[in-house]
């Protein structure tokens, strides 16, 4: 799969639209955005030389796991799930990388238009108009 490089303006828009920090770094989300314009390049260097090794910083692996309520019996383990809390450095670098593999899948008409779940602006007209009958 072609990843085209990541740009600086695409981390410094990316750190400006992230609406809170994990409580994993302790990074204050308010001055992340404020230093946005002077560490925008670095990190753009930093997540593509990570492409181009193909390595991922330990310190990106590290995350925060909770287990959220799904259902019924709060006192059974299987109605839970677990979500990651991940550094917001890896988040920053996971959104940029969602971009592009979507743009990719998309390009190249990977996925079906039948599929509609975790898809944005997608529509499923076929469901919408059998419940409105």
């Amino acid at each position: 799969m072609f990843c085209a490089p990541i740009e600086p303006v695409e981390v410094f828009n990316q750190i400006v639209q992230t609406k809170k920090s994990s409580q994993i770094d302790l990074l204050n989300i308010n001055l992340l955005k404020q230093i946005a314009p002077f560490i925008s390049e670095q990190l753009a260097y930093i997540f593509n030389e990570s492409l181009d090794q193909g390595i991922f910083s330990e310190e990106f692996k590290t995350a925060r796991i909770i287990p959220i309520y799904k259902k019924e019996n709060r006192d059974l383990l299987q109605n839970y799930r677990p979500i990651s809390i991940l550094p917001v450095f890896a988040k920053i670098f996971e959104k940029l990388i969602v971009k592009r593999l979507w743009n990719f899948l998309d390009f190249h008409k990977i996925i079906t238009p039948n599929q509609f779940g975790f898809r944005k602006k997608s529509f499923n007209c076929f469901c919408f108009n059998s419940f409105i009958r």
